[in-house]
């Protein structure tokens, strides 16, 4: 999911103020949940896949023919 699509679905690389300040607001909100681990202890990997995810900065792909692992994800517009 990326920002436009979040406001107004125009395209990925549109840079109206809606979209900037959405793109803004996804990336704060990304960093704040990173933050909260800081500064009693780290976040293990899975953990910061989960926040990519749920921040719209990693989204779910088909993963290649030669992948055996869980799950697959790819960068969104947000961070390419």
């Amino acid at each position: 999911m990326t920002a436009a699509a979040v406001i107004h679905g125009h395209d990925p690389a549109c840079d109206c103020n809606q979209c900037v300040t959405a793109q803004r607001d996804l990336l704060r909100n990304f960093s704040r949940a990173v933050m909260q681990a800081w500064p009693e202890g780290g976040i293990d990997g899975g953990e910061l896949q989960d926040i990519a995810l749920a921040h719209g900065l990693l989204r779910p792909a088909e993963p290649p023919t030669d992948w055996d692992g869980c799950n697959f994800y790819e960068l969104t517009e947000l961070i390419k």
